[in-house]
């Protein structure tokens, strides 16, 4: 989980809210941003960002 301002977030919301960022991020950005940063491969940025949230990022007891 994570603690901040007070607030404890599980990682599953911690996923589920970075989802919801990278979603916005690819519906919201210009094409030509996208072609300048991400060289014309959102595909393989979601793909990317996709392999790395499915990685269990939980605290081992």
């Amino acid at each position: 989980y994570l603690q901040a301002e007070g607030e404890t977030i599980s990682s599953q919301e911690i996923k589920s809210l970075l989802q919801q960022g990278y979603h916005h991020l690819d519906n919201n950005l210009p094409e030509d941003i996208k072609a300048i940063y991400f060289n014309d491969d959102m595909e393989q940025v979601s793909t990317s960002i996709n392999q790395f949230l499915q990685v269990s990022k939980e605290p081992k007891s």
